[in-house]
């Protein structure tokens, strides 16, 4: 692996410094990665990242770290089962929050298109922590569909604000509307792993998801005063409307359609990875 790094860093393009820390990132097993690297450095970079994408779809590194650090603290402070596996969800937790995050920020930053996917995801984040959506079966394959999800609305913005200028202010509040009507409807929408069984939690939730609608409504309006960007309001827009979509059923089986195109994904590019090894 030490011979490998020097000829990962002799190329000059950004994007592979940026792709091999995003293989860092969501796989732990880097080795592979850099071997490959060095076999197919001739391979164009773009064709060189979705393989890489795929390949390191295989293992979920924020379930093995997280059962690591709860065993290590369980033993550290003596607790019992009941409290390291609550202990294990809540680094579970926070683990792959982190790990989804910078994989988003780097995609982002790949694509060029980083503020605009900040204010995606913030918008985005707002209203999910209440209302709750669509989950992907693992926390690595949540973390690897918001690589995709968040910089392709970010993206989007900025394809779409040169065809709208001056129409900020009607996206938003078209947006916000939209928002508004499927969560008080939806939301909050559990997680069958963690399912809301309390009447009150629920409708507790789902004043807290209009809230969060619309307090993030009036925070984009107030963007429009604030920046001169065209590009950062619509992408909140677009945030807040995926954060309503993933409340609906189409969300779910899109959800579940991604979930087994990424199984299946990295089941034939680890067999091929394995066939080359």
């Amino acid at each position: 692996m030490a011979g490998e790094i020097p000829r990962l860093f002799s190329h000059q393009d950004p994007r592979i410094w940026g792709l091999y820390l995003l293989s860092v990132i969501l796989r732990h097993e880097t080795t592979a990665f850099l071997s490959n690297l060095q076999r197919n450095s001739g391979i164009d970079e773009e064709i060189l990242g979705i393989s890489m994408l795929w390949h390191i779809m295989e293992v979920d590194v924020t379930v093995e770290s997280a059962h690591r650090l709860a065993r290590y603290l369980a033993k550290e402070l003596s607790l019992d089962e009941e409290k390291t596996d609550v202990l294990r969800f809540g680094a579970e937790s926070v683990l792959s929050t982190l790990l989804a995050a910078l994989a988003v920020v780097i995609t982002a930053w790949l694509l060029g298109c980083l503020p605009e996917t900040l204010v995606a995801l913030g918008a985005y984040a707002v209203v999910r922590n209440f209302a709750g959506g669509a989950h992907c079966s693992t926390p690595w394959r949540c973390s690897a569909s918001s690589a995709l999800i968040f910089p392709a609305l970010g993206k989007s913005a900025v394809v779409l604000s040169p065809h709208m200028p001056g129409s900020e202010l009607y996206f938003v509040l078209v947006a916000g509307a939209v928002t508004l009507c499927l969560t008080a409807k939806l939301a909050p929408v559990d997680n069958p792993v963690n399912p809301i069984r309390d009447p009150e939690r629920r409708l507790r939730l789902k004043r807290y998801s209009i809230l969060a609608v619309l307090s993030v409504s009036v925070v984009l309006v107030g963007l429009l005063q604030v920046f001169s960007s065209p590009t950062l309001v619509p992408a909140g827009a677009l945030g807040l409307v995926c954060s309503a979509f993933v409340l609906t059923r189409p969300a779910h089986l899109l959800t579940d359609a991604l979930d087994h195109v990424m199984r299946y994904g990295a089941a034939v590019f680890g067999g091929v990875a394995k066939e080359r090894g």
